[in-house]
């Protein structure tokens, strides 16, 4: 599918520049399994008068052998890949008064993703799943900083002085319950490495899911 990019404002739908999308899909069904793949591309001005360019890849495939219960059990592995290159203009530095101290001149700033998990589906109603991700990239930033006399100024800096920017790598363990089609119980570990971090960090997250009232006819 191809088409151009639009945005809504709450009463109609406009051009966005002189953007486009293109996606593409393919699907395959065996006895026990599908695959699904994809890939996409978008491109369209951004903030600077420049372009920036997206383009990205999926893969997943789903195993649940015949004769199972709700479904179960099952194995869900996926991965995807995106990449984006900004391209800007030349840039006025600033201080915190707005006085013009330098020039950052035209560039262009990548970043890139993928990302990978794999779930198995052990016994109705459980699973279990890792989860791997990881940022990366290229190009400086335009950072502030602290200039020495209690005020502040814009620089060119390296990537890994924007903690937005710099690269990252979370690796994740996940316990999923559900008792039934109305609730979803999820019990997740965190591990995180990242530039603008000291050290590692972990977390623990708890995630409940309950649905209440009338809802739609689905499978489970």
């Amino acid at each position: 599918m191809a088409q151009g990019l639009a945005k809504w404002d709450g009463a109609r739908w406009s051009a966005i520049g002189s953007g486009w999308f293109l996606g593409v899909k393919a699907l395959a069904v065996f006895d026990d399994g599908i695959l699904k793949a994809g890939l996409s591309a978008a491109t369209g001005p951004n903030a600077t008068g420049k372009r920036t360019a997206l383009w990205g890849a999926d893969l997943a495939y789903r195993w649940h052998p015949a004769g199972g219960e709700r479904g179960w059990p099952f194995v869900i592995v996926e991965a995807e890949y995106i990449e984006r290159a900004y391209h800007t203009g030349a840039a006025n530095l600033v201080d915190d008064g707005g006085a013009v101290i330098g020039t950052a001149g035209a560039s262009t700033v990548r970043d890139r993703g993928i990302v990978g998990q794999v779930v198995y589906g052990f016994h109705p109603g459980w699973a279990v799943g890792v989860r791997a991700e990881q940022c990366t990239g290229s190009g400086d930033d335009i950072v502030t900083v602290d200039n020495g006399a209690g005020g502040t100024a814009q620089q060119l800096g390296e990537r890994d002085a924007n903690a937005r920017r710099d690269n990252r790598t979370r690796l994740a363990a996940l316990l999923s319950f559900q008792p039934s089609e109305f609730a979803h119980i999820r019990l997740q570990y965190n591990y995180d490495r990242a530039d603008h971090l000291d050290r590692a960090e972990h977390s623990v997250w708890l995630g409940c899911d309950f649905l209440i009232g009338t809802h739609p006819a689905h499978t489970f």
